[in-house]
């Protein structure tokens, strides 16, 4: 990774993977005061800019290696899938606090629909999760309930040269068990408006300025990183 953080994956599997090593060789070590896992360690790079030029390639999953039995893979690509479902649901099953699809769902199809109507050379087609009251939201929080915010802040699009792009801004980003997801539903995301805009996937692009590890998920990180690469 270089000073501008940026990260260029042909996949999610490979995005994954680079992601892990770039924390563990540059990542900032620290102890959370607030939020998710409070009390424990947190790794996390400051900045980084990630770029997946072939999101849509087969698996979307990390795969292990079968020498690793004591690590198990985050997510499946069945998980992802189902994942993906949700990206399009306005009242999925999930938690209570947020789930993306409340927001992604009414703004999907308004984005498809402009760019058929509209053309596709437009700036304006930018998809946006939370609001201004996401962080008054934390004033709720007690002892007995933590209040969660979307992570996942920003999805916006752009059609180039016949091919769909997103540009995505994570506040705060699991690399372990939330980035092989998030990328996962992306592109598959990004499949479904492709498909009924009658152009190809272009790149995914992600930047956030805490993609994290968490101390109970270095060994499982550290394993992955030293047998792979």
């Amino acid at each position: 990774m270089d000073l501008t953080g940026s990260i260029i994956a042909r996949d999610c599997p490979e995005a994954w993977f680079l992601c892990l090593r770039a924390i563990l060789v540059e990542g900032r070590r620290y102890t959370i005061d607030k939020g998710s896992f409070a009390g424990h360690d947190r790794i996390e790079l400051d900045w980084v800019n990630l770029c997946l030029t072939h999101p849509s390639n087969r698996p979307l999953s990390p795969q292990l290696p079968p020498y690793l039995p004591d690590v198990i893979a985050p997510v499946t690509d069945t998980q992802i899938e189902e994942y993906a479902q949700t990206l399009l649901q306005y009242h999925p099953v999930g938690r209570a606090d947020y789930h993306y699809g409340e927001f992604l769902n009414p703004q999907v199809d308004e984005v498809i629909r402009q760019y058929k109507e509209g053309g596709f050379n437009s700036n304006r087609l930018c998809m946006m999760l939370g609001d201004m009251h996401s962080v008054f939201a934390y004033r709720d929080e007690t002892g007995q309930r933590e209040v969660h915010s979307p992570c996942l802040r920003v999805v916006d699009t752009a059609i180039r040269d016949g091919a769909l792009h997103f540009y995505c801004y994570f506040r705060s980003w699991d690399a372990w068990a939330g980035l092989p997801s998030n990328l996962g539903g992306l592109a598959l995301l990004m499949e479904f408006m492709a498909e009924i805009l009658e152009v190809s996937v272009g790149m995914l692009r992600a930047c956030s300025k805490g993609l994290h590890l968490y101390d109970f998920e270095e060994t499982w990180a550290r394993a992955v990183c030293e047998e792979v690469g």
